[in-house]
C-alpha cells in the first residue's frame, strides 16, 4: 500500500496544480489525471536509463507536437452533416482537457452541451505556460534569460554604476539576487523577458549596519517663507536642481 500511496500522491499533486492554474471545477479532476499520467509517460525517468515509458510500451519515440494547455479554450469543428443552412457557425467553443488514445486524438469538454467528446480536429486557442527561473543558475540554462541577464550587466557597466573597494573586515557585506519577470503584450503572449539585479537590503540589521536615513526635504511652507524674505530684502537667491 505504501509503495502504491507513493506512486499516486505525486499524480494528485500534478493533478491539483493543473486544476488551480486553469481556475478549472473539481469535476474535471478526472481528465487532470489523465493528462497528467499522459505527459509523465513522455517524460524520460532514470528508471529506464533516461527513456520515457511509451518507448519500451509501443517501440517508438514519443510525438508532443499535438499536445495543448490543459484548460485553455478551443474550436470544435462542425460537420457539414450537422448543420442545417450555409450560415450557420461552422464551429462551437469548447475546452481541451485532454489527448485521446492515440496521439491526433483530443479530448475536449463541449461548453454549450456541458459533455466530453473525443475527436480530432479541434482549432486551440492555447495561451503561453509560462515558467520563471528561481534562481541564476536555472536562468542561465535557457537563452532567452541568459540575454536578459547579459543585457543588465552591460547596462551596469555602460553606466558605471559601481565601484570596486576593500572588503570591510568588521561589516556585513550585502549580497545580490537576481530577480526575473515575463513581460506579456495586450494578447497576454510572451513580450520581453526582463531581469533586474538587486541587493538583499533585507538582511541588514537596524542599528548595527545602518542607522536611521534622513532626506533632507524643506516644507512647502518654508520655501514660500524664504521667497517672501528674498524678494523683501532684494536678496540673492540660488536654486540647485
Amino acid at each position: 500500500m505504501k509503495l502504491q500511496r507513493g506512486r499516486i500522491e505525486p499524480l494528485v499533486e500534478m493533478a491539483r496544480t493543473i486544476l488551480h492554474e486553469k481556475r478549472m471545477f473539481t469535476k474535471f479532476w478526472g481528465e487532470a489525471v489523465n493528462i497528467t499520467i499522459y505527459i509523465l509517460n513522455r517524460c524520460p525517468t532514470s528508471a529506464l536509463k533516461n527513456k520515457t515509458p511509451f518507448e519500451p510500451f509501443s517501440e517508438r519515440n514519443p510525438r508532443v507536437k499535438h499536445m495543448r494547455v490543459f484548460g485553455s479554450l478551443c474550436y470544435t469543428y462542425i460537420p457539414s452533416q450537422q448543420r442545417h443552412h450555409k450560415l450557420e457557425e461552422t464551429s462551437e467553443n469548447g475546452v481541451f482537457v485532454g489527448c485521446g488514445t492515440c496521439e491526433k486524438g483530443y479530448r475536449v469538454f463541449n461548453l454549450r452541451t456541458q459533455k466530453w467528446k473525443s475527436l480530432n480536429d479541434i482549432f486551440a486557442q492555447c495561451k503561453v505556460s509560462i515558467v520563471k527561473p528561481e534562481n541564476f543558475a536555472e536562468a542561465i540554462q535557457d537563452e532567452a534569460w541568459n540575454q536578459a541577464v547579459r543585457e543588465v550587466i552591460t547596462m551596469i557597466e555602460k553606466n558605471s554604476t559601481w565601484e570596486m573597494v576593500n572588503r570591510p573586515g568588521n561589516k556585513l557585506v550585502v549580497g545580490v539576487r537576481w530577480i526575473f519577470k515575463t513581460k506579456l503584450n495586450l494578447d497576454d503572449y510572451i513580450q520581453k523577458h526582463k531581469a533586474r539585479l538587486v541587493a538583499k537590503g533585507y538582511i541588514q540589521k537596524p542599528g548595527v549596519d545602518f542607522n536611521e536615513t534622513f532626506a533632507p526635504v524643506a516644507r512647502l511652507d518654508t520655501i514660500r517663507t524664504l521667497i517672501v524674505l528674498v524678494a523683501q530684502r532684494n536678496w540673492k537667491f540660488s536654486n540647485w536642481m
